[in-house]
């Protein structure tokens, strides 16, 4: 299987409450066939259809994420909302961070992209950079 990737987040971006942002995926641990494009659009392109397996993370954070601030994790497949994951809820204690993830098997066609994108209702919130933080990865399962 020549096509895998996983990159990661390097810097913070802020967050828009209600508006859905792109993690800009910009730092590549590997990328086997250079399928995805850190530089410019963020995002995994598919070389060949198939079935392929993407997971995601976004960390948002702050100073602190009290009780009723929440995140949700998406990947979008070009362009629109292709998988939810799980809202997740700050604990109310001030101290909470949310690591939210989202995964699924995905068909895709050749040149169709897949995204991770994250929202929260907070304005004072933004995506968390860091390997461990906010990434994505995945790869062919088999070609259809």
């Amino acid at each position: 299987n020549p096509y895998k990737f996983s990159v990661w987040y390097n810097g913070s971006l802020g967050l828009s409450a209600g508006v859905p942002a792109k993690a800009p995926l910009n730092t590549k641990i590997f990328d086997t066939s250079s399928n995805f494009d850190a530089t410019t659009n963020n995002r995994f392109t598919a070389p060949v259809a198939g079935f392929y397996w993407i997971n995601g993370q976004v960390q948002i954070g702050g100073a602190g994420i009290g009780g009723g601030t929440y995140g949700l994790p998406y990947l979008y497949k070009n362009g629109s909302e292709a998988r939810r994951g799980l809202q997740l809820t700050g604990s109310g204690s001030g101290t909470t961070i949310l690591n939210l993830q989202v995964s699924d098997l995905f068909q895709l066609a050749a040149n169709d992209y897949i995204e991770l994108w994250a929202d929260t209702n907070d304005t004072s919130r933004n995506i968390q950079g860091g390997p461990n933080f906010t990434f994505m990865s995945g790869f062919l399962v088999s070609a259809t």
